[in-house]
């Protein structure tokens, strides 16, 4: 595996006994039963451990019968893939078109799920028309969209990804603000002012703000934590109301990591006051052999979640989606993007929907989590 391994000492000195014991014995599925493991719903596993389990999700739980059981049978959040996007809710200006989304919500809330907002405000998958219009244009754009589209699922959206993604990720700046019309428009005060808007539109929703690549230890990652623990300072000192912070936890084994050095980034938001969110949770396994590519994707993610879940402030995990026939990494585009030669196993459960090590260390790490709180 490239890149530099997580540090064991710093790890096992922050996880209780028991949990540290069985760090590194995350069972494969076959072996399940033998190791102890209960290979229950993921979501019942997450209650024990004082947590909600979720999954993203979109028009496929219409159409595949089999991946709605699974849906229903393991999660007990709903986080809409794309239906909820500026791109898809106002493609063209001045008109709105809810009927995607809203049968999404409606049927996650018949089902008694949770549903989350994904996503706001983003720099990212906006229509072509606004790249067209004038800065102050594009402001009363900002605004329009939140006054209309925040109302609308009023008391239906439990909490909301209010700004998605607001740190540059790449290239020699990362850190800086990303790019983008809403950055042009208003600067880097378009954050603080979609959180107040938001508040306004709808008391009752949870505020989130949501942001990638903090899990990795290098150059990037470390730089972009910095920028999300001073964005929160900057926050709270406007007095605006931030309920969560969102960490994607898009995990890149290829790329350097330390969870232990992730730990202590967990920590400072905790001492923040505000609650974390694990928000689309995967495992690329890219960079490991055809030979135990499941067994790598689960050692992967059960250290990853037994360090995290060791910060107490760390209350929702989000897998972003469950099986692998389903992931945004089987796109085309998405694969080309990354040079993938082989169809990604990133999630717990297979193509044929399948359990897989995945799933059994995904409830390990959050069963010892039960155990020891």
């Amino acid at each position: 595996m490239a890149g530099r391994p997580w540090t064991r000492r710093r790890i096992l000195g922050r996880l209780p006994a028991a949990c540290a014991a069985g760090l590194l014995d995350i069972p494969r599925s076959a072996a399940a039963r033998r190791s102890g493991v209960d290979a229950g719903p993921l979501r019942a596993a997450a209650v024990a451990g004082r947590l909600v389990f979720g999954a993203a999700g979109g028009s496929a739980l219409f159409g595949d019968e089999a991946y709605r059981d699974l849906f229903l049978a393991q999660a007990a959040l709903l986080t809409p893939e794309n239906a909820l996007k500026f791109d898809g809710l106002q493609p063209e200006r001045g008109r709105f078109f809810f009927a995607d989304a809203d049968r999404l919500v409606d049927w996650a809330r018949t089902q008694g799920l949770s549903v989350h907002g994904h996503t706001l405000i983003w720099n990212d998958r906006l229509p072509p028309w606004l790249s067209g219009l004038s800065r102050r244009e594009v402001a009363r754009s900002f605004d329009a969209y939140l006054d209309r589209v925040v109302p609308h699922f009023a008391g239906r959206i439990a909490s909301w990804d209010v700004v998605n993604e607001p740190f540059y990720l790449g290239g020699d700046h990362p850190g800086t603000y990303r790019p983008g019309p809403w950055l042009d428009a208003l600067g880097p005060g378009y954050v603080v002012r979609a959180f107040r808007r938001a508040a306004e539109l709808d008391p009752s929703a949870k505020l989130v703000l949501n942001e990638a690549w903090t899990e990795r230890a290098d150059a990037i990652g470390l730089a972009v934590r910095r920028s999300l623990l001073r964005l929160v300072d900057e926050l709270q000192h406007a007095g605006v109301r931030l309920d969560a912070v969102g960490l994607q936890s898009h995990l890149f084994p290829g790329i350097a990591y330390d969870d232990g050095g992730f730990t202590d980034f967990l920590h400072g938001l905790a001492e923040r006051g505000v609650t974390i969110r694990l928000s689309e949770f995967d495992v690329d396994d890219e960079s490991f052999p055809d030979a135990d590519r499941d067994g790598l994707v689960a050692r992967r993610a059960g250290a990853y979640l037994r360090a995290a879940l060791s910060v107490e402030a760390v209350d929702t995990v989000v897998s972003w989606g469950l099986a692998d026939r389903y992931s945004w990494w089987r796109d085309p585009s998405v694969m080309a993007a990354h040079g993938m030669t082989r169809l990604p196993r990133p999630l717990p459960f297979d193509e044929m929907l399948r359990r897989k090590p995945m799933a059994d260390a995904m409830v390990a790490a959050v069963r010892c989590r039960g155990r020891n709180g």
